[in-house]
């Protein structure tokens, strides 16, 4: 779907809707009373800051298991590469998991 359409049907409706910050500048009122509920309703705000804390610290978490992951694999390729150690040999002086492994072997 087209996030720029802007057509005068319900559709370019929903899409203004979908981008507008104004509740009150809304055309559909179920939105308008959601918006207006995460937005100015003490609860709703509550709700909504949770949420987006919810989302950063998964976001957080998944960075921190990307960037582990990348180390493990500059540490694989350093090993193998410098010292001339077999797979076996890695994953035993790094202790990693046969699980791991797999998603190391097919990157380094």
């Amino acid at each position: 779907m087209n996030g720029q359409y802007k057509g005068e049907d319900d559709l370019g409706r929903l899409m203004h809707d979908f981008l507008c910050s104004d509740p009150d500048d809304m055309h559909f009122d179920i939105l308008a009373e959601r918006s207006r509920y995460f937005k100015e309703n003490p609860k709703g705000v509550s709700e909504m800051c949770k949420a987006m804390e919810d989302m950063r610290n998964e976001a957080l978490e998944r960075g921190r298991a990307e960037g582990r992951l990348n180390n493990m694999i500059e540490s694989v390729r350093s090993l193998k590469a410098k010292l001339g150690l077999s797979d076996q040999q890695v994953k035993d002086a790094l202790s990693i998991s046969n699980e791991d492994w797999e998603q190391i072997a097919v990157k380094v």
